[in-house]
């Protein structure tokens, strides 16, 4: 007996005598997973028991692994930045009983460093690093926050420019915006001095037509601009329901149903934008069939009317660009990484395209459109078929996601476009070959379900509904000429499929000129099918004592010895058993060579994902494409 670890510490052969019993080795251990027992097939469908199965012939074992959660990276509030000195830093993570351990002097963070029990004090330039650690899952990724001190105002002996802060009023462009604090003391100037203290200034955008190629002006609002210390420019901007009510009242005129607020920034130099949308606002687009676009040279951000329905709270949304060439560098090596490119992308190349950045809103769970641009990069049509979204959620999950390629503004910049309903960061990233990997590896849904949500895989199953089965999984020549049967006429639902797999010698009828199509198809018959379609079979077949003699002893020899069909724990096959439809999709998979299938959405309410056959059922009912796993079976992907 023979162990595959599939990855994990090794594990020794034995030897047994015949007929005999394995002695169950210690478990293997594999880093970031959790080991699920040893299989008699390299699909991991078939759980071997040590108590109870003999052996008969020498066989090898398979590990099945599952990979472990990652703990959820702790969250620091305040995030980095210049901060007074003497704030306190919270480290919270969302997964539940983790502990978070953290440094201060710039060390990578482990379950040996210090750990977090009470807020942490900044008193001077400081970088936190921390960690979350459970028993039983992968320690979560390094969360790195950067503090500064932020300087006190300057008392009034320092500044020189008391008498000038008086100018604010004076100040203006011929554009009637209201630009304070530019000329007064310590201000900005264009020559990019830090002031002593924060300074703002209002500049009024437009909101206009979102449907109108003029861009129609409808409303107005205001940014609020200031340049902190540390000279940052933040962006406050709040759409207030005055506001919101000229614009519906405008956009009903023009029979126009979305608003685009446009916030400028040409130079790049906004660090933070927060967009409010208080709730009265909101209620207004709402009741008004009014959608609303976020506009700005960084994203694009589409609510759509229904996600502002009863939205019972402030609205807000923050976009924190990342520009920094550490912290860009930081999240492009997170996402060449992650598992979740890792499995789409394979050995491929993975670049991460244009800016990415935070979103942070508190509209979760509904439906929002981002569009995001590429950037100044010269990309092909087929580099752009390649381009891909890395989300890292605020709730610790992560995913890739396919877009589709838009034009981001009038200039014909292109961009990518999803659509979310969490938030956190984004990065675009192109994998190369994807789009040429997802149109080759396609599978099609060969059986259905029924209409009220159930699979009913222990039901049994016809060989009419087989024949329609095989009819569209056997790509193969018709040989024999038409046959009909005297049991199948003209009108049977599945008189096209049986003719087809007749013609192509995959089924059979019975001497009588009967085909049988409501009799219950036997897994001896099964056998037979799938041994006329195999060419050969290498190894010698299992041994079952229900078979002996039995009519479809050499099929059942061979599909065993090809390993698309196995036999029970008890050591019988049960070959005039009826075949359930579970064991049918099972054996089907095997034979084509698919599945199991792994990382979708629950389809069936009557298959629990503890069930054997679930990722089997999965993989037969659920058009997708996939990635193949080396520990064997399919990753999910959605179809493009």
């Amino acid at each position: 007996v023979s162990f595959n670890s599939n990855g994990g510490t090794a594990v020794g052969s034995q030897s047994v005598n015949y007929n005999g019993t394995a002695t169950e080795p210690a478990a293997p251990t594999r880093t970031g997973y959790t080991f699920a027992g040893w299989y008699t097939d390299e699909a991991l469908t078939s759980a071997f028991s040590f108590s109870t199965t003999a052996i008969t012939a020498d066989v090898t074992l398979y590990a099945k692994w599952t990979a472990m959660a990652q703990v959820e990276t702790p969250v620091a509030n305040p995030a980095g930045g210049a901060v007074a000195s003497g704030r306190m830093v919270t480290l919270t993570t969302a997964t539940e009983g983790a502990t978070i351990y953290y440094t201060t002097d710039g060390s990578t963070p482990t379950a040996g460093s210090t750990q977090y029990s009470t807020p942490i004090s900044v008193t001077s330039a400081v970088t936190v690093n921390a960690i979350a650690v459970k028993d039983g899952m992968i320690d979560s990724s390094v969360m790195s926050e950067n503090y500064t001190i932020r300087r006190p105002p300057p008392s009034d002996n320092d500044s020189d420019n008391d008498n000038d802060t008086d100018n604010d009023d004076d100040t203006s462009d011929d554009t009637g915006m209201d630009i304070g604090g530019d000329t007064g003391g310590g201000g900005t100037s264009d020559g990019g001095n830090q002031p002593a203290t924060p300074q703002s200034e209002t500049i009024e955008v437009n909101v206009e037509n979102g449907q109108a190629s003029s861009g129609s002006v409808v409303s107005t609002a205001a940014i609020i601009r200031t340049t902190g210390t540390d000279g940052e420019k933040r962006d406050e901007v709040t759409f207030n329901p005055e506001q919101a009510d000229n614009a519906v009242q405008q956009l009903q005129s023009a029979g126009s149903g979305s608003a685009k607020i446009v916030i400028p920034d040409p130079k790049d130099e906004v660090a933070e934008l927060t967009v409010t949308i208080p709730q009265k606002s909101s209620e207004r687009l709402a009741s008004g069939q009014v959608s609303l676009e976020i506009s700005t040279s960084n994203v694009r951000i589409d609510i759509p009317n229904d996600s502002l329905h009863d939205f019972n709270d402030d609205l807000y949304f923050r976009v924190v660009p990342i520009k920094k060439t550490e912290e860009r560098r930081q999240v492009e090596q997170r996402a060449k990484t992650e598992t979740a490119v890792r499995i789409v992308a394979g050995n491929s190349n993975i670049e991460m395209v244009g800016r990415p950045m935070t979103i942070e809103t508190n509209m979760q769970s509904r439906p929002v459109t981002l569009v995001l641009p590429l950037g100044d990069e010269s990309l092909s049509e087929e580099q752009l078929k390649d381009m891909g979204v890395f989300i890292e959620h605020s709730d610790g999950t992560k995913e890739l996601v396919k877009g589709d390629i838009v034009s981001f503004d009038e200039s014909g910049k292109r961009a990518i476009r999803i659509r979310v309903n969490r938030f956190s960061t984004f990065a675009i990233v192109r994998v190369e070959g994807w789009q040429q990997s997802l149109t080759s590896n396609l599978h099609k849904a060969y059986i259905l379900g029924y209409p009220d949500g159930t699979f009913r895989p222990d039901r049994t199953i016809t060989r009419a509904e087989m024949a329609a089965i095989l009819a569209r999984v056997v790509n193969k020549e018709e040989q024999l000429a038409g046959k009909s049967y005297t049991d199948v006429d003209a009108v049977h639902w599945a008189t096209e499929a049986i003719a087809r797999v007749t013609n192509r010698g995959v089924m059979e009828g019975y001497p009588d000129g009967r085909f049988g199509p409501e009799a219950l198809i036997t897994r001896a018959e099964m056998a037979s099918i799938l041994a006329r379609l195999l060419d050969a079979a290498s190894g010698h077949g299992v041994v079952f004592a229900d078979t002996t003699g039995h009519w479809a002893q050499e099929a059942i020899a061979k599909v065993t010895a090809a390993g698309i069909v196995t036999g029970y724990e008890d050591g019988t096959f049960r070959p005039d058993q009826a075949l359930t439809r579970a064991e049918a999709v099972t054996i089907i998979n095997r034979f084509l060579g698919r599945g199991p299938l792994s990382g979708v959405e629950h389809k069936w309410k009557d298959v629990p994902a503890e069930y054997w056959a679930y990722e089997q059922i999965q993989e037969a009912t659920i058009d997708h494409a996939y990635k193949r796993q080396v520990e064997g079976g399919e990753v999910y992907l959605p179809i493009p």
